[in-house]
């Protein structure tokens, strides 16, 4: 559940006059203190000098914020810290980002002495743990260093990604399949519901016998498809391990097993049941041939209806009617949980950490009182935290008005019936037309880059009023969040960048070549150069040791 916070705290009162006083060369109240911002931003373009966003931040915080949004945040950072121009507050996407630059010893140390003064991320701080709740949580150990609180954060994003069924195709299969063969292959009756319940995927062979189906009665169409964009599995590799355990990619996929050891989906076998599988989709033509080489934009025939089985958000079946304007689509998509391969730990849908983004503050910034105190509530304001004692999520002004540009730009949000969302609509209007959909202010839709979370309870749409399709997209991401989850405890690794990127490059290639029937070496010799050559048994060396810092292992 989500609600909104039910006053503005006075923007600013006490401290506008803290400004009024401080002087010093840094800005006064009429032109602001000034600060540079480094993200990783959606766009990564910058904004004239009219945008309402940076002017909205003016005149509530007396900042006067240059954002610098890039692609490569690291790399960005460390230049950046390395010239005279240094960046003020940086926020970071993952611990390796953040660890690469904190060694530099060019960010603030402590935290601790600002929680005070920052309520929204108090609570963020001082979450427990469903299976702690005496300690302190994952989160607060991976980010504190002995008594110091390393840098503040946003919650991590609830699974909004997660699997996708022409649920008209399925029909169709339910109602005509009596069984038999197809191209060689033979399958089950697809009408073998029981006690009146619908079919439905429950194991891997429930989706090979779905998909042959497509292959026999859909011509130009297929069940599979990803957009690897010539360097990766795509959403292949994110999803179809899941139906035996974790992800296979470094350092995600590394868990801890139950008796204290740390695994991995090579190491346990799963990997490769996986890529088999993998395998026996491509040999049998069920995968749409563009898959590995296509680009995300270059990805259309989901939305055009030739796919018959996705992993997508919910607003798949926003974007399908949006490629089928003459046609009635609402009714293509439905959710569905995760198969898992029977014997397996398989079916949980990943959440991507313990933390979200991470908030610093560079040491200078910190040294002048004025700016890091204006500094300081600004984030405050901008952190979606959840009340303890509802178990709500809530936004406050400043995420509002970042994010979504509630308050600043004349967007506005609608109640959606029936439902703990709120609806935006970001498309210009015949009344209205929207700053960040002009030209040159695209740029400012990476001002909410930095806070975005999909705990927030926001349905963007692009129409005025509530359709069905956004009730569509409610009904998709509500039956996601229910969906049992484990956390990818990988993602708080901290491991060396070069041997993991090397270790993943050499996987990929393998598993590409693999599966399409190119010349690669035998499984036994991948597995062997995985562990060894390619160093990973030294890697999950190397993050046994984490995690019993971070008190997974005890």
């Amino acid at each position: 559940m989500w609600k909104k916070g039910s006053k503005i705290v006075a923007l600013l009162l006490g401290v506008c006059c803290l400004f009024s006083m401080a002087g010093c060369g840094n800005g006064t109240k009429s032109d602001g203190i000034p600060v540079k911002m480094l993200i990783s931003g959606y766009v990564n373009l910058h904004t004239e000098g009219n945008d309402p966003y940076r002017k909205w931040i003016k005149d509530n915080y007396n900042l006067d914020i240059t954002l610098n949004a890039v692609g490569d945040l690291s790399g960005a950072a460390i230049t950046e810290f390395a010239s005279n121009n240094k960046p003020d507050i940086v926020v970071f996407d993952s611990m390796d980002e953040f660890t690469t630059v904190a060694e530099q010893k060019v960010l603030l140390e402590d935290w601790t002495p600002y929680l005070e003064k920052m309520p929204n991320a108090s609570k963020i701080v001082h979450m427990k743990d469903a299976d702690n709740p005496d300690g302190d949580s994952i989160a607060k150990q991976m980010m504190t260093d002995g008594e110091k609180l390393k840098g503040v954060w946003t919650l991590p994003d609830t699974p909004t990604w997660s699997l996708k069924i022409r649920e008209d195709w399925a029909n169709e299969y339910r109602a005509t399949t009596t069984g038999g063969t197809v191209g060689g292959q033979s399958y089950p009756a697809g009408n073998t519901a029981t006690n009146g319940q619908p079919w439905q995927p429950n194991t891997p062979e429930d989706l090979l016998h779905f998909a042959r189906w497509i292959k026999a009665n859909k011509p130009d169409s297929y069940a599979f498809t990803s957009a690897g964009n010539n360097s990766s599995l795509g959403t292949l590799g994110n999803w179809l391990p899941l139906m035996w355990g974790t992800v296979a990619e470094l350092p995600y996929g590394v868990y801890v097993t139950e008796d204290g050891e740390v695994d991995f989906p090579v190491t346990d076998g799963t990997h490769k049941l996986y890529i088999d599988y993998l395998k026996q989709i491509c040999d049998e033509k069920l995968i749409d041939p563009s898959w590995y080489l296509q680009s995300w934009e270059q990805k259309t025939k989901t939305k055009q209806g030739l796919i018959g089985i996705e992993w997508y958000p919910g607003s798949i079946s926003a974007e399908t009617q949006g490629y089928n304007p003459d046609v009635d689509t609402t009714d293509w998509w439905k959710t569905y949980a995760i198969p898992c391969a029977e014997g397996y730990d398989g079916g949980y849908m990943p959440i991507e950490g313990y933390v979200g983004k991470i908030i610093c503050v560079s040491k200078r910034a910190a040294l002048n009182s004025a700016k890091m105190d204006a500094i300081v509530k600004f984030i405050d304001d901008c952190l979606v935290y959840r009340d303890e004692e509802t178990g709500e999520y809530v936004r406050p002004v400043g995420y509002d008005a970042l994010r979504w540009g509630v308050g600043v730009d004349g967007y506005e949000y609608k109640e959606i019936e029936g439902s703990d969302y709120v609806y935006v609509n970001t498309a210009d209007t015949d009344s209205k037309s929207f700053y960040r959909n002009s030209t040159a202010g695209a740029g400012a839709y990476d001002w909410g880059a930095w806070i975005a979370t999909t705990k927030d309870g926001v349905i963007q749409g692009n129409t005025e009023e509530v359709g069905v399709l956004t009730k569509k997209v409610v009904e998709h991401n509500s039956i996601t969040s229910q969906m049992k989850s484990k956390v990818q405890i990988g993602s708080s690794l901290n491991l060396d960048s070069s041997l993991v990127k090397n270790l993943n490059t050499q996987q990929i290639y393998w598993e590409y070549n693999y599966v399409t029937g190119g010349s690669v070496d035998s499984y036994e010799k991948f597995l062997n150069n995985w562990k060894t050559q390619w160093k990973g048994d030294e890697l999950l060396a190397a993050a046994k040791i984490q995690f019993t810092e971070f008190g997974l292992i005890k």
